[in-house]
């Protein structure tokens, strides 16, 4: 099989069709889609009566050798076999003698054999995973971009007949975690909210939703640039009872952080269509711009060196976790920045 880039779609029409046969590579953030796809091979075989013997699926630390085995025992009754491995580690790391049984598995792959790794953790330098890559089809399922989200669920609510403004959409998927499960949970619980009412509005997203610590995050830093103490410190102290993993603050604000320096570039340089150029649907990328328009492009850039400050003082021991995060926001609040 002939690996490209991006493989989606090849997959895509290779389960439609139900050619399963060969090597497949699953990775990616994006756990929905992943384990829909691994799904489709699984119901597959499992309606062949002897699955149980012509379905293998292993867990984390098989050997090499027991998966060669599996590849090597002839169907029983059937003209296919599936054999499903979980994260392996092998495309991370592997010893010579897993290489050696796995790379002569790849080069010498029984035609009746469909076998798919599913790994969380993938190493591109990785040389098994390369001479996997090569005969197979390797495909990293990515979260979608918010555009394609917003079309998503604006389809999902046409089904069920929920008028939804394309502004409203936008909110939504802002307020949702990345990732497809959590869209699809929150749109479950909107759809039954208004399944009588039949429109979907922003109060009830604001109501309806569970906000994303992204959202929460974007929030927050548009306090800390308001200069709002009285509402920073108590999101925050949310923030740390809900149990939110520090770096992960810290790395949304500055991401946050670049990209509002982006618009405030964009801005100084007279741009026409900024939220083309940051990829954003309108509504998203008027909210950076508000941002952007209360700062400097100076202190833009001095918010993203006070994150960059921020995690070396972490890394070097300097500081605790939450002891770096609380004094970044604690500076910028203040506008000593």
């Amino acid at each position: 099989m002939k690996s490209i880039n991006d493989t989606s779609k090849i997959l895509k029409e290779k389960i439609a069709s139900k050619n399963f046969k060969g090597i497949f590579i699953f990775t990616g953030e994006e756990d929905f889609a992943r384990k829909a796809a691994l799904s489709a091979f699984i119901k597959h075989f499992e309606q062949d009566p002897l699955c149980q013997l012509n379905m293998h699926i292993f867990d984390n630390n098989v050997s090499a050798e027991k998966i060669a085995e599996a590849a090597e025992t002839f169907p029983v009754m059937s003209e296919e076999k599936l054999i499903v491995v979980k994260n392996s580690g092998y495309f991370k790391s592997a010893n010579e003698s897993q290489k050696r049984i796995l790379t002569d598995l790849f080069d010498n792959l029984p035609d009746f054999l469909s076998i798919v790794f599913d790994e969380d953790e993938i190493d591109g330098r990785n040389a098994l995973f390369k001479k996997a890559k090569s005969v197979g089809l390797f495909t990293e399922f990515k979260y979608k971009t918010h555009a394609e989200l917003v079309n998503y669920c604006g389809k999902v609510f046409a089904r069920e007949n929920i008028s939804v403004s394309s502004d409203v959409l936008s909110h939504f998927v802002f307020s949702c975690d990345e990732g497809m499960t959590s869209i699809n949970t929150e749109m479950d619980k909107l759809i039954a909210y208004s399944i009588e009412k039949k429109i979907i509005t922003s109060e009830d997203v604001d109501l309806i939703v569970k906000k994303s610590l992204k959202s929460r995050v974007f929030e927050m830093l548009d306090a800390m640039i308001e200069g709002n103490a009285n509402l920073v410190f108590p999101m925050l102290e949310e923030m740390k009872l809900c149990r939110e993993a520090p770096i992960k603050i810290l790395v949304l604000i500055g991401r946050q952080a670049v990209l509002i320096n982006k618009t405030r570039v964009l801005l100084d340089c007279g741009a026409s269509d900024i939220a083309a150029q940051l990829g954003l649907k309108p509504i998203i990328a008027q909210k950076y711009i508000s941002q952007a328009r209360r700062l400097t492009s100076g202190r833009t850039k001095n918010i993203m060196d006070k994150c960059l400050d921020a995690d070396l003082s972490i890394k070097r021991g300097e500081s605790s976790d939450w002891q770096a995060l609380e004094l970044l926001v604690a500076d910028i609040t203040s506008g000593r920045y």
